[in-house]
């Protein structure tokens, strides 16, 4: 509670400051794992705070930095040995993931993950550091989002990872931008696109191509539109491979999704995605934790089918449900969710995921239930 109080005052203080400004949050998260109910479960808490401080030293310069902070305790942990080298992983060319603790049972870890300045004048831009570069459009899977593909079962990692790149943005309209980034990771692999997002008629377009990790060349599409207020949305990529061609073949993916909000509020999304690259999934696989995501296959069935419903039952309590089938395992994932609003920046949540599938020619189920208690600052 100390530390909370002084996060107010911290705040209070930057506010004054009109160049300087913090946000963030403080949550404590209980997780249960259950594989079978008659047998033992995984009790897990993640103690998470995350402070973004954002500095503006003039009108054309601005400085961000975001540090993620975890402490995990419990079983998981203790029975998996290697899990702190996964916890502590950077994937960026400039190692920024700390463990500063480690024990049998839990790991205390800080994590730099964005840290760029951003430089404007007229209609040029340019972005140098850590930074999140995001072509997505679509709400499960985005193919086009070359530079920082995540899960979506990771719902607590709400800001998302970040690249180690150099950002060139132009902006030749009021509804266009053409955009080149560079990216490099830890294995000094290059991802390279250039980039361009335009209005025709009533959708909005994008196009991109470039290299993708040094292994392929990459060319992708997007479009999203409102007909009635419906709206329409998907995305298009390939990735030829130019390096190591007897080992990778040619890869599509594209997906399709339609979303619509009814006047009491009720919002519906559904989305389909195709993929010529299907990931492997073993017995004993983490499905749904923060495993590293590769764009070129980012679900375990060639054709894989997502919906979702978010509710205000009331002007405090928000509810909402996700499920996603996928038909080469006969595998389908339930992610039910309730929100309270406690007070203005005060959030409590219950969270469930359930996953069944047939792997290795065995049915496995895994069930995950979260409880949450959040601070906005």
């Amino acid at each position: 509670m100390l530390i909370i109080a002084s996060l107010y005052v911290v705040t209070t203080k930057a506010d004054d400051n009109e160049k300087l400004s913090l946000s963030g949050f403080v949550s404590g998260m209980q997780n249960f794992t259950i594989t079978d109910v008659s047998k033992e479960w995984l009790n897990d808490y993640n103690l998470h705070n995350r402070f973004d401080i954002l500095w503006t030293p003039n009108k054309n310069l601005t400085i961000e930095a975001g540090l993620r902070t975890r402490i995990l305790t419990g079983n998981t942990i203790s029975a998996n040995p290697g899990m702190e080298d996964m916890i502590d992983a950077d994937q960026g060319i400039i190692d920024m993931s700390f463990n500063i603790s480690t024990g049998k049972s839990y790991i205390i870890n800080s994590t730099i993950d964005r840290l760029y300045a951003n430089y404007v004048i007229d209609k040029f831009e340019i972005s140098l550091g850590r930074q999140r570069i995001n072509w997505g459009i679509s709400t499960a899977w985005n193919p086009n989002d070359i530079f920082n593909a995540y899960s979506f079962f990771d719902f607590d990692y709400i800001k998302r990872p970040g690249s180690d790149a150099v950002r060139f943005k132009y902006y030749p309209g009021n509804t266009s931008v053409i955009e080149f980034a560079t990216a490099v990771d830890d294995k000094d692999n290059i991802t390279s696109a250039l980039y361009s997002r335009f209005a025709m008629l009533t959708a909005d377009i994008q196009l991109s191509a470039g290299v993708y990790k040094s292994e392929d060349a990459f060319i992708g599409a997007g479009w999203s539109s409102y007909i009635s207020g419906i709206g329409f949305k998907g995305e298009v990529s390939t990735f030829i491979p130019y390096k190591n061609k007897t080992d990778r073949d040619q890869i599509w993916i594209a997906t399709v999704g339609t979303d619509y909000m009814f006047e009491n509020s009720l919002s519906l999304t559904g989305e389909v995605m195709y993929q010529s690259n299907v990931a492997e999934l073993k017995l004993g696989d983490g499905f749904l934790t923060a495993r590293d995501i590769d764009v070129r296959s980012m679900s375990f069935s060639k054709i894989s089918l997502f919906g979702s419903a978010s509710y205000p039952a009331t002007p405090l309590l928000n509810t909402s449900l996700s499920v996603m089938y996928f038909p080469d395992i006969k595998g389908f994932f339930i992610n039910p969710s309730v929100e309270y609003s406690i007070t203005d920046n005060w959030y409590l949540s219950a969270i469930a995921q359930y996953f069944s599938g047939e792997i290795e020619d065995r049915r496995t189920g895994v069930t995950m239930i979260f409880l949450r208690l959040k601070l906005n600052f």
